[in-house]
């Protein structure tokens, strides 16, 4: 048996090593001393803590290792992230940079341009201003040159002039002469012609041709253009015809009537001067006459009355004067135009009245 404080197992291959020896037993050796006996429920015990121990240890390490696996992966993961996070700064960055450096070379470029134009228009503005130099010394030679040779010409020009005017006003005295004599001439065959012209009669105005009228119940009558040109004339003349028409006289004299034209149109009256032209055929037609109201039946008669008494035959009843009926006065002014006319007078000349408003047609009895 091993004492309390040594440690030391015993060595199966004592034969083979030596253990160290004892710190507090230095004259022991543990491989001498023989093993306890054996156990096997101890034994057993021990290979399955073992057993489970190294499961334990194998899991462990399994799990370490998957632990390792995916710190790994991660730690791999990260570095890409990174890694791409710098690559996309990096590439930032430059862009950055190539961006201002094409803002600065456009700057520059824009720079070099204004002052190459600057200098271009320096330069022409220049070569302008000689050039005008030039043109104005140019031009003030040939204006003196010309007016050297303006003054030159004129003094011959007047030369000529004068001697041109002394034959113009020779030779205008002489044509002044006869034009006069000629115009004399011509004075006096014109005075001849138009007194011959005066006393001969003047050629006669040209008649127009008369309107032909046919009326709203059939009748035909040609009135003169000159009376009918206007709508005031036309009405008098339709009055005239049908002063003593009894049915429809009044519808006349009030204008319920239509005047169509040769081409089927009805004429109002506020265009009538502007279409109406001779020898045209106007046609009348009536509106429709309203129909009358039924008059009632007569109230029935009253009772007679008594006779008066018979007067006395020796004396005879009064006569009643007679009323002396009044005289219808006579129409003042010219007679109308269309009497005037069927007696064979000439007639007056009617004066233009304003034009009547279109009077609305009555609408049809059902």
């Amino acid at each position: 048996m091993l004492p309390p404080c040594c440690t030391r197992a015993w060595c199966p291959q004592a034969s083979s090593h030596t253990l160290p020896k004892c710190s507090l037993h230095p004259y022991t050796r543990s491989c001498l001393i023989p093993p306890p006996p054996e156990d096997p429920a101890a034994k057993e015990a021990a290979a399955k803590e073992a057993a489970e121990k190294e499961a334990a240890a194998k899991a462990l390490a399994e799990k370490e290792a998957k632990e390792a696996a995916i710190m790994a992966q991660k730690d791999e993961a990260i570095a890409r992230l990174e890694k791409l996070i710098l690559d996309d700064r990096t590439e930032r960055e430059n862009k950055e940079k190539a961006r201002l450096a094409a803002i600065e070379k456009e700057k520059a470029e824009k720079a070099a341009l204004a002052a190459q134009l600057a200098h271009d228009k320096k330069i022409t503005e220049e070569a302008a201003m000689l050039a005008r130099k030039d043109a104005e010394a140019r031009a003030a030679e040939q204006a003196e040159a010309a007016k050297a040779e303006a003054a030159a010409a004129a003094e011959k020009a007047a030369e000529a002039a004068a001697a041109a005017a002394t034959k113009a006003a020779t030779e205008a005295a002489e044509k002044a002469a006869a034009e006069a004599a000629e115009k004399a001439a011509a004075d006096a065959a014109a005075a001849a012609a138009k007194a011959k012209a005066e006393s001969a009669p003047a050629p006669p105005a040209e008649k127009k041709k008369p309107i032909k009228f046919k009326d709203a119940v059939g009748r035909k009558f040609s009135f003169p253009f000159e009376l009918c040109e206007t709508w005031t004339g036309m009405e008098d003349l339709i009055k005239q015809a049908f002063l003593h028409i009894e049915v429809i006289g009044p519808h006349v004299a009030e204008g319920h009537y239509d005047l169509v034209g040769p081409n089927g149109d009805i004429i109002l009256p506020q265009v009538w001067e502007t279409v109406v032209e001779p020898d045209w055929t106007i046609t009348m037609h009536m509106w429709p006459i309203p129909e009358k109201p039924a008059e009632p039946d007569p109230p029935p008669a009253a009772e007679a009355a008594p006779a008066p008494a018979p007067a006395p035959a020796d004396k005879p009843p009064a006569a009643e004067p007679k009323k002396k009926e009044p005289k219808k006065p006579r129409p003042s002014g010219p007679p109308p135009a269309f009497t005037t006319w069927m007696m064979g007078g000439r007639p007056p000349k009617i004066k233009k009245a304003p034009k009547p408003a279109a009077e609305k047609k009555p609408e049809p009895a059902a």
